[in-house]
């Protein structure tokens, strides 16, 4: 990377001045209206507290560079690493943030614009088993998402075409998809272009996971507001770049074929969005999930009824017996009656399936399976997902279908 670049992606996102008083409302929350409000959680976006049980974003006023997407830096001894039109900008932890004091601000001219959009990059699993190397990427302006991606997109777009894009929710609605990163990266290395909730981390980081454990109704109300996220700002974001001259995601991405996709917690993230009525999701990969009775314990996120606002077709993918959402996809199963509907099951697997294993496992399989089969037209698996007639490669699963 040749040094960081414009922020014209971000201060687009905050042009309207609804976003200009409160940035928060980009990522689905309002902000807070007592000055004395107690700063309870911070992520990459910023300082949250809670006001009348809600989560609401705290405006430090101090904080010139929070509009577009950053925080600042916390030490007064950061030094300068980059100087454009914005601000003095430097790092922390290997993060970019503001640097408060601006008094020798100089605009300069960002130069390989296209080349350093990409913040940060890893490869995981070697790139994936597919035709595309993959690579986990922050993508500038995008902060609060992890993007999974062929690392030469031009590559792919020239042999595929314009990608489909998966908007993916974590298990334990966490918001971090680094324990994902082998099954989403082979997803990527066959032409899709993924979008995780949650920022960029390039090791795994249990601390972080533990967040998702607590499940009140201001933990519940975040869940919600990251799955809508996915849509108002990860979505929204990629469309614009897709059109936008100087972007790496120029023409590359076929935005009106997404599938909504998450595992566990994260599959109802998937449901919520997928019950929108919104005519760019074509597909519902529920992985190791289902939608709740009322009374469970996550029954404020979605429940049983609102499966019957589903559009699209919808495949869950499930272990056995010992998977805790097992049943509940069955019983999903059986309630859906207008859209196609498919549950695989791999009877020796649990509930964390095999996203952790090289390719994402079997569980990789059958999701490349579906999503070739809805997203590109791949008639190859029609005996599979229409007859039940199990693939070499897919040996141990069973399917049932209906609606098809």
């Amino acid at each position: 990377m040749k040094g960081f670049t414009s922020l014209v992606f971000v201060a687009s996102l905050f042009a309207s001045s609804t976003l200009a008083k409160c940035p928060f409302k980009a990522i689905g929350y309002g902000c807070c209206k007592n000055s004395k409000t107690e700063i309870v959680f911070t992520d990459s976006f910023g300082n949250y507290g809670v006001e009348k049980g809600k989560r609401c974003g705290i405006i430090d006023d101090s904080c010139w560079s929070l509009k577009y997407g950053y925080l600042c830096c916390n030490s007064d001894s950061t030094s300068v690493v980059k100087t454009n039109k914005y601000g003095n900008w430097g790092k922390e932890n290997g993060k970019w943030c503001g640097i408060k004091d601006q008094s020798e601000v100089e605009e300069e001219e960002d130069s390989d614009y296209e080349e350093s959009q990409t913040v940060n990059s890893l490869m995981l699993d070697q790139g994936g088993s597919g035709p595309y190397k993959a690579v986990m990427t922050q993508q500038e302006g995008l902060p609060d998402f992890t993007i999974y991606r062929p690392e030469n997109l031009k590559e792919a777009v020239d042999a595929e075409g314009r990608l489909p894009v998966i908007l993916f929710g974590n298990g334990g609605c966490g918001r971090i998809s680094f324990s994902y990163g082998n099954f989403l990266t082979e997803l990527a290395s066959y032409g899709y272009v993924v979008a995780a909730v949650g920022p960029w981390v390039g090791e795994d980081n249990t601390d972080y996971l533990s967040l998702s454990l607590d499940f009140s109704e201001e933990t519940i109300n975040g869940f919600k507001a990251d799955a809508n996220s996915l849509i108002d700002v990860a979505l929204s974001w990629l469309e614009k770049e897709n059109k936008e001259r100087t972007s790496i995601f120029y023409k590359t991405l076929n935005t009106n074929k997404v599938s909504a996709m998450g595992q566990s917690c994260g599959g109802l993230q998937a449901l919520i969005i997928s019950t929108k009525n919104d005519k760019r999701i074509k597909t519902t990969v529920a992985l190791n999930s289902g939608a709740n009775s009322p009374g469970d314990l996550l029954d404020s996120l979605i429940v049983k009824d609102e499966l019957q606002k589903l559009t699209q077709p919808i495949i869950y993918i499930i272990g056995g017996e010992e998977d805790i959402a097992h049943y509940n996809a069955l019983d999903d199963f059986s309630l859906i009656k207008k859209v196609p509907v498919a549950v695989a099951c791999k009877a020796d697997a649990g509930h964390m399936g095999t996203y952790s294993e090289p390719n994402g496992g079997t569980f990789g399989k059958m999701t490349l399976a579906w999503l070739d089969y809805i997203l590109k037209n791949d008639k190859s698996h029609d005996a599979l997902f229409r007859k039940s007639i199990i693939e070499s490669e897919l040996e141990g699963w069973t399917i049932q279908q209906k609606n098809f």
